[in-house]
């Protein structure tokens, strides 16, 4: 989709990140998956394994830490995070922010093009602590929906308290399942209203909500900070406090993150890693992914 700024990965996010797995491995890499890695052992500041859920244990050269860094960091090294996301998380110009979706199976011919935002009811304008709803063609993505179909996403941004809520109701099954509901037909109402034509033709397909992001990557957040007008974002340093070999590949070092900086990271990571083989007469991985000693 050729918005004259940034194309979006063909197939999606899904596809995006399995294309980078079949490179990986026909690089010569190998791929575990399946397993939770539990701690990084360490001597001093020279990383030498991590140790898996299965009780298995990886030896490595290098280790690059890709989790949410709020939710893992601290577990998987036992040292606190390191200090440029300390500050951020402290500076009051950044909060944090989620949302909770829902989309449906329409026509293939919908009656608007790319993103929509139209008002929330005002009885809904305090519960998420925003006042509009963000609507979300496919239609480009030929493969997201049967032939004569395609997919509206709609949803709204949560503050932090909306996003505590969410997490807090997930503990009761029924009032979280009761929740999804209330959000769907907030959604298809708001929709139907502005698009009288689509009424009866939406399919729902799913909900899901910051609890969602919550138990999947253990943050309720898919993206890192928000900001205002006059912060002007920079990327914090790819290296681990304290640790020779270990890096972070996170959307969190660069607000307000997401997979374009998620991968920025990636690659400053392995280029990092890249220039101290090189450096140490170790191993140089070329950008081809051929492996040559140096």
């Amino acid at each position: 989709m050729n918005v004259m700024n940034a194309d979006l990965p063909a197939g999606g996010s899904k596809a995006a990140a399995e294309r980078m797995a079949e490179e990986f491995v026909r690089s010569g890499g190998t791929l575990r998956v399946g397993r939770r890695v539990l701690r990084l052992e360490h001597d001093g500041a020279t990383a030498r394994s991590v140790v898996l859920s299965d009780g298995t244990t990886d030896e490595a050269d290098h280790f690059i830490i890709a989790t949410d860094p709020f939710s893992s960091y601290r577990a998987l090294t036992g040292r606190p995070l390191p200090r440029a996301l300390r500050k951020m998380s402290e500076d009051r110009r950044l909060f944090t922010f989620s949302s909770v979706h829902c989309a449906f199976s329409c026509p293939a011919d919908p009656p608007f093009r790319g993103e929509l935002m139209l008002p929330l009811p005002d009885a809904a304008r305090g519960v998420y602590g925003a006042g509009s709803i963000a609507l979300r063609e496919f239609s480009h993505e030929k493969n997201c929906a049967p032939d004569g179909e395609t997919v509206i996403q709609a949803f709204v941004f949560c503050d932090k308290k909306a996003t505590d809520a969410y997490l807090y109701k997930y503990r009761d099954k029924k009032a979280y399942a009761a929740e999804k509901e209330r959000f769907a037909a907030l959604a298809e109402e708001t929709i139907t209203t502005r698009f009288p034509a689509l009424s009866g033709r939406l399919g729902l397909l799913d909900v899901w909500t910051p609890a969602t992001y919550e138990r999947y990557t253990g943050s309720g957040s898919y993206m890192s900070f928000a900001f205002g007008a006059g912060y002007i974002p920079h990327r914090a340093g790819c290296r681990a406090d304290g640790f020779d070999n270990v890096f972070l590949a996170t959307q969190w070092l660069t607000p307000p993150g997401g997979l374009p900086n998620a991968a920025c990271a990636g690659k400053a990571a392995a280029e990092k890693i890249n220039a101290l083989c090189i450096k140490r007469s170790v191993r140089h991985v070329s950008a081809q992914g051929k492996a040559d000693t140096v």
